[in-house]
């Protein structure tokens, strides 16, 4: 989820001067660049690992291996900055700062974002992104 994403950074101190705003917007600009490849979302492969990577490995043209589990945890990979745990399960989302509720309630670049890949917008417990603050 974008909103995941940016909190992630922010939390590691990557945005320096980029708004959530600007982020949104360069997340557009590379799907748009990439349009005529398929999407695959992190929160459908934490969902259903098995089946995702099954789709995948068909899409990439290559042999699915029903043991990855086993060795998943051999293999560092690129995004390993927050794995800690060798299960692919959904984790709990962490509810963003106050600015970045409104950052993402007033950016147009994000409801597009929304409106393409279907994101639900806010964290637990916040208010739908839509209603005034």
């Amino acid at each position: 989820h974008p909103q995941d994403a940016y909190a992630s950074m922010q939390r590691r101190k990557w945005t320096r001067d980029l708004s959530f705003d600007a982020y949104c917007g360069r997340f557009l600009q590379m799907t748009d660049y990439y349009n005529d490849l398929p999407v695959y979302k992190y929160e459908e492969f934490v969902s259903d690992p098995d089946s995702f990577l099954q789709k995948l490995c068909e899409t990439l043209g290559i042999t699915f291996d029903a043991g990855y589990r086993a060795r998943f945890m051999e293999w560092e990979m690129s995004g390993d900055s927050g794995r800690r745990s060798s299960s692919i399960t959904p984790r709990p989302r962490r509810r963003a700062a106050w600015n970045l509720y409104e950052e993402a309630r007033d950016s147009s670049a994000f409801a597009r974002i929304r409106e393409l890949f279907g994101y639900e917008p806010g964290f637990p417990g916040s208010e739908d992104l839509s209603t005034s603050a």
